[in-house]
């Protein structure tokens, strides 16, 4: 662990390094980062990590000791790669989503991109750490209060303006597509809306029904279009 301590002492003061490498020495590498977080920077230190990840400043201790160290790197490249599946998804089903635009599909998981939610999802996605850990739930509440096309972002009962709507279902395509599918180009569109009906009980139940007319329209046009084909 002395190596990982390299990373870490130019992002803490003098006076606070043997605790710190007392703390990584009983809790691991990934532990004593979420303990940095949380108790040990100050706001300036945090925003200038945010700096640094968003800018690739390659230059700065804090780019070495997350990007490379924690590998935030990897959670940036799982995040790049949802957003184009994102618009592949958007593409290929534009016509059953006319509230949602290119614009919307672009700016999709922005916040992912965010330090406070950089940390959690690093955890949780590169680090396999169990869902239980608080720095993960910080991070994910924070996605669910920022980005509307999440049924959590809604206080329980009120339904979901049309374009998140739409949008939440492009988001589940694409997680479908890019993961259970391994990207697969030659899949119906019925098996892009075959999700685990567990997906769908995050809605309310006006909008359950709204999302499941989508996916029965979207079957229905796919059976359509293969008996004509005959």
């Amino acid at each position: 662990m002395t190596g990982k301590l390299e990373y870490i002492s130019p992002t803490i003061q003098e006076c606070k390094k043997d605790k710190i490498a007392a703390f990584l020495g009983e809790n691991g590498f990934i532990k004593t980062i979420w303990y940095l977080v949380d108790k040990v920077w100050d706001e300036k230190t945090v925003s200038e990590a945010d700096r640094v990840l968003k800018t690739r400043d390659e230059n700065h201790p804090l780019y070495q000791l997350l990007f490379k160290e924690y590998n935030a790197e990897e959670h940036f490249r799982q995040v790049d790669s949802h957003k184009e599946w994102i618009i592949k998804a958007y593409e290929r089903l534009k016509d059953y989503v006319p509230n949602m635009t290119m614009e919307d599909a672009r700016q999709h998981d922005q916040s992912k991109y965010d330090f406070v939610q950089v940390v959690g999802y690093t955890a949780k996605w590169v680090h396999n750490v169990d869902w239980n850990n608080e720095t993960w739930q910080a991070s994910l509440n924070d996605h669910y209060r920022r980005e509307r096309h999440h049924p959590e972002f809604y206080p329980k009962g009120q339904r979901m303006p049309r374009k998140y709507l739409e949008e939440s279902l492009i988001d589940m395509v694409a997680s479908r597509w890019e993961r259970q599918l391994k990207g697969n180009g030659k899949v119906s569109n019925s098996e892009l809306v075959g999700f685990d009906c567990k997906y769908l009980l995050r809605y309310c139940e006006g909008d359950i029904e709204n999302v499941q007319a989508l996916i029965n329209k979207i079957i229905q046009d796919d059976y359509i279009e293969n008996q004509t084909s005959k």
